[in-house]
């Protein structure tokens, strides 16, 4: 019985915990038009794929996306770690890259053809001065 309860426990325990997720960094989308957003540590990331994907980073109008990634303090880690110890972000107009998505072959073409409405590129001190609340106008 009291290894049963132990058993019981132990797989509580191990099906409630999670791993820990940084989600310091905020969107707000302040523009007229619904936005879709990128960001990068290292411009030479090349992880970044088809177009057509990232539709899903789509922040409508007025509205906000809080933005995670696993580990704990993982935004200053991946910042620290990074060439030029900040963070490249890139918007779009949603429109422009729902009727773009089939002329170019990934999203570095996307970003070399200029095709962004608006590019950020903030250090950690940046960031905290915000408090990791990025604010897109037009």
């Amino acid at each position: 019985m009291k290894k049963q309860l132990v058993t019981i426990c132990f797989l509580f325990i191990l099906l409630t915990s999670c791993d820990p997720v940084d989600d310091r960094l905020v969107i707000v989308n302040k523009t007229g038009f619904p936005i879709y957003y990128d960001f990068f540590f290292d411009m030479n990331d090349t992880s970044h794929n088809v177009l057509g994907v990232y539709i899903s980073n789509e922040i409508k109008i007025n509205d906000s996306s809080s933005q995670s990634i696993l580990g704990t303090d993982a935004w200053l880690r991946q910042l620290q770690q990074s060439d030029t110890k900040s963070l490249s972000l890139y918007f779009y107009n949603t429109d422009s890259i729902r009727i773009n998505q089939y002329k170019y072959k990934n999203m570095r073409q996307y970003f070399l053809a200029n095709r962004y409405f608006k590019e950020m590129q903030l250090n950690e001190k940046q960031l905290d001065s915000s408090n990791w609340v990025i604010t897109v106008n037009e």
